[in-house]
């Protein structure tokens, strides 16, 4: 039996309740892969068909329609504005755990994870090839795509609570991001939803916030 282990974490998450209150927003605040939005992270930034400045995250961060989002270090850096049709609270099966952030005026978009990989494009999947990713929590991990079922990335790379939504990365390019922690083999202990679904079923809804989606 699997659960969302990050998903536990995630009915205080982004709920505005102290989350970035304590900190100011700097001059020139930006978010990018890795960012840390409470509990969860940031998969990447850019723009959508209509020029919006949007982010994309895991769909469980979020506990409510068009709930505010907060960064730490920033503060409010938008809202979220639309999700994967599998939305429910607190769950995900990982095959289609996606939401974008309508990001607000003044927050600027970076290509930058924090461990200073670029990731400024999404690529697609290849099973048997080595996968990276950067979350909050555990930073830059590393292992193999062992399956590809379902849209979901089953892999050994690593991540914890906090890391829902991290970037999952071969090369430069952004294949996943951080969905699933389950009580299968290690090689496949750690579901990561495939950016070439979660891209197929956005870009079918002209007209919703992040449709078009492109990096930076």
């Amino acid at each position: 039996m699997r659960r969302t282990i990050a998903a536990i974490a995630a009915v205080i998450i982004l709920t505005g309740l102290g989350v970035g209150t304590a900190h100011a927003r700097n001059s020139t605040p930006e978010v990018g892969p890795g960012t840390s939005i409470g509990l969860c992270t940031i998969t990447t930034a850019g723009h959508d068909a209509r020029g919006n400045a949007v982010a994309l995250t895991a769909g469980h961060c979020m506990f409510s329609r068009g709930q505010e989002v907060y960064a730490l270090g920033i503060g409010k850096i938008g809202h979220f504005a639309a999700w994967s049709s599998k939305w429910a609270p607190l769950q995900s099966d990982g095959s289609d755990d996606w939401a974008v952030i309508e990001l607000d005026r003044g927050v600027g978009i970076s290509v930058k994870a924090p461990n200073g990989t670029v990731l400024d494009h999404f690529g697609t999947p290849q099973v048997d090839r080595r996968m990276s990713k950067y979350g909050q929590i555990t930073g830059t991990t590393t292992g193999t795509i062992a399956v590809i079922a379902n849209n979901i990335l089953k892999s050994g790379t690593a991540s914890l609570i906090g890391d829902s939504g991290a970037p999952a990365y071969q090369g430069t390019g952004i294949v996943g991001l951080m969905s699933v922690i389950t009580l299968g083999a290690p090689a496949s202990l750690f579901w990561y939803s495939g950016i070439d679904g979660i891209l197929r079923e956005l870009n079918s809804r002209p007209g919703v916030i992040g449709y078009g989606f492109t990096i930076g």
